[in-house]
């Protein structure tokens, strides 16, 4: 049995792209090594999980001089393929190339993009520090055998470096398991909050709409942004449920008439207008039956004309569109319940793991032959 090596320096060993879909889908047909930061070794789902110490990502300095000991331990595991998940570990996939080994390199972001907002670097240098990383992306990737990134938009610049560029999407494993819907007088948000997704323009049209907000995750900040929500006239319309398991926030799809994803348009990494789908929170609301409602970016409008599985608001820090998606779906339940239907159907049959699970094994094959 072929073997294979996936690689990852920052994320964590359960990680939902690298672990729960790539390692644990490649391990039906290949022997699966997975090389993570700061966890115990141990075979998991089929998979040998191989922990590795390093030092936290506040320390990158230290971090670069220290990811060589990673050479070692790949060459010993002597794997077919190495697929790389970190852009400080593409001078790593290098190394293995001497070895004669494939290697592949999964952009789960725009990098260059990123680095343009890094906080980590003084603004002064963001603009050298990414025109920098572009140079060395274009110099090295394209002496890597296959390279993997998840939205359009990334997969278009990654081509343009090396043509056998692949695009293999978070979309969730679906599995028919949604509840019975209530469709109450509510909305979610469920994920990272930050002030990108414009929850206080949400909250300061919960009274005219007569609906609530039902609010589950982890502040980016600490707890400021929380602060400032709840200064906003309608904060009292607000149910914030903390930080949950992921079970127990699908319960709570069933109580809501839509989920809300109302991101703004001005970050980089997401292609600006042209939106991504990296982020998985709004195909999640689909695949629990419940309508969506999203800024229109050109990825997600496109999605929500095709299936007819939500609203998209123009201008997301615009309140008076963003009550009026809201009353689209909490006052006409039939809408929102053929909304939901088709959600659902669009997930089941397309927005789904299992249709990139097979480019997943279409790229390996191509790499090492059936």
């Amino acid at each position: 049995m072929k073997k294979v090596c996936l690689v990852t320096s920052l994320h964590n060993v359960k990680d939902e792209r690298v672990f729960e879909k790539e390692s644990v889908s490649l391990a039906k047909m290949y022997d699966v090594y997975l090389v993570a930061p700061n966890t115990d070794t141990r075979d998991e789902n089929g998979v040998h999980i191989i922990g590795v110490d390093f030092p936290g990502v506040n320390h990158r300095l230290k971090r670069w001089t220290t990811l060589g000991k990673l050479i070692p331990i790949l060459a010993k595991i002597d794997a077919d393929v190495y697929h790389f998940q970190d852009p400080e570990l593409i001078r790593i996939g290098l190394k293995m190339k001497k070895y004669g080994k494939k290697i592949i390199f999964d952009s789960h972001e725009d990098v260059p993009a990123y680095l343009l907002s890094a906080s980590f670097i003084p603004n002064i240098l963001r603009g050298f520090v990414s025109k920098c990383y572009t140079l060395y992306e274009k110099s090295v990737l394209r002496r890597y055998d296959a390279l993997v990134s998840v939205t359009p938009f990334i997969v278009k610049r990654l081509t343009q470096i090396n043509p056998n560029t692949y695009q293999i999407t978070n979309y969730p494993r679906y599995s028919d398991c949604t509840s019975e819907r209530k469709w109450e007088r509510k909305v979610i948000f469920a994920g990272h909050i930050g002030r990108s997704w414009n929850l206080d323009k949400v909250i300061s049209v919960l009274p005219s709409t007569e609906t609530t907000l039902i609010l589950c995750g982890r502040f980016y900040d600490g707890g400021k942004y929380l602060d400032y929500l709840k200064t906003i006239p309608g904060w009292d319309k607000v149910d914030y449920r903390g930080c949950v398991s992921h079970s127990k926030v699908r319960e709570f799809y069933s109580e809501c008439s839509a989920g809300l994803a109302i991101e703004s348009y001005d970050d980089a990494n997401i292609g600006f207008r042209e939106g991504s789908l990296g982020n998985t929170k709004r195909l999640e609301y689909m695949s629990m039956g419940i309508p969506l409602i999203t800024s229109a970016s050109n990825v997600w409008k496109s999605v929500v004309d095709k299936n007819n599985c939500g609203v998209c608001v123009e201008d997301p820090r615009n309140e008076g569109q963003i009550a009026e998606a809201i009353s689209l779906v909490v006052d006409n339940k039939e809408v929102a319940i053929k909304m939901g239907d088709n959600a659902k159907k669009a997930v089941a049959t397309e927005y789904n793991w299992n249709t990139q699970e097979a480019i997943l094994f279409e790229m390996y094959e191509n790499l090492l032959g059936a």
